[in-house]
């Protein structure tokens, strides 16, 4: 009894009451008439499948008006308005946040960039002022008082033009 008690309730399942066939319509009433529990199914089947077809025909009655969807969607979006005011610096930090980050993050790149270029050990650079340098005659045949020129201070009196207009201007 169990196994057909299935099969009537999924033929109920199947589609509605009123539109099963002859055959199976007979199927069903035969096995209610001596399960109880089936014939509560049926009776429930009927009568849920009486509401719908009474809301439907309700529902073909009803005729909203054309503005209907309009005036609903417009007092929804003015309550979302009221709801949720944004602050002016709100708005603002929205709409620049993603420049802000991305200015912040390429300001922080070029900061580790300087400091790693700074922190580099170099050799202090000597500069010679006018009043030290040697003629470039002197330089060249090494005929200067003892000391060893670094290659530094050779090339900033052989190319130094300032030296050769001192020279000019003493002569």
């Amino acid at each position: 009894m169990g196994r057909k008690c299935n099969e009537i309730r999924d033929l109920m399942d199947s589609c509605p009451v009123g539109q099963l066939s002859a055959k199976a319509l007979e199927e069903i009433e035969g096995h209610v008439e001596m399960c109880p529990a089936c014939a509560a199914a049926l009776s429930a089947t009927t009568a849920i499948g009486e509401l719908f077809r009474i809301r439907a025909e309700a529902a073909e009655k009803v005729n909203p008006s054309p503005f209907f969807e309009s005036i609903v969607m417009g007092a929804l979006r003015a309550r979302k308005a009221v709801a949720a005011p944004m602050s002016a610096f709100a708005q603002w930090w929205k709409a620049t946040s993603s420049i802000l980050a991305f200015s912040a993050s390429a300001s922080m790149v070029l900061m580790v960039v300087a400091l790693m270029m700074t922190s580099r050990d170099e050799t202090p650079t000597t500069t010679i002022t006018s009043g030290h340098l040697y003629p470039p005659e002197a330089v060249m045949i090494d005929a200067t008082s003892g000391k060893d020129l670094t290659n530094e201070q050779v090339l900033q009196v052989v190319y130094n033009p300032r030296y050769e207009e001192r020279n000019n201007e003493q002569r």
